[in-house]
């Protein structure tokens, strides 16, 4: 009897450490997959899935992922790569639910590539980040 509580004592820790967190996506994390969703893999379900509520209903209003990027976020690019920076205000205590992130897009049309900088509002859905709107960058 001894030899089993001891057994048990000894492996429970061990199973315990075994379980897997579920993996909570960053605001930085979303963005940038909502945008490669959009450019790179041309997919507008999966480009919608990181969009907010009301992002969605206006990206459905556009209907394809080229014509959300030409003109909802004036952005016409065959490929596209995004950095996000530091957050331009760090998040007052009271306002957990949402957040702007600096972005610092390089696109590519062509053989020609751009640099725009914009600012994503970023909210919190159902209990994860998703994209609210984007807005223009101070230098656009």
């Amino acid at each position: 009897m001894k030899n089993l509580i001891l057994i048990i004592c000894v492996t429970l820790p061990f199973l315990t450490g075994c379980q897997e967190e579920p993996h909570i996506e960053t605001p930085s994390e979303v963005v940038v997959k909502h945008f490669d969703a959009l450019y790179n893999q041309d997919n507008f379900d999966a480009a919608m899935a990181y969009a907010s509520q009301r992002h969605q209903k206006l990206m459905q209003s556009y209907g394809t992922t080229r014509s959300v990027g030409r003109y909802l976020y004036n952005m016409s690019y065959d490929k596209i790569e995004v950095s996000v920076q530091a957050p331009l205000h760090p998040p007052k205590r009271s306002d957990t639910e949402s957040l702007r992130l600096n972005l610092a897009v390089t696109g590519y049309k062509g053989d020609k590539h751009y640099e725009n900088f914009r600012i994503a509002v970023m909210t919190v859905e159902e209990g994860r980040w998703k994209l609210e709107r984007l807005l223009s960058g101070p230098y656009n």
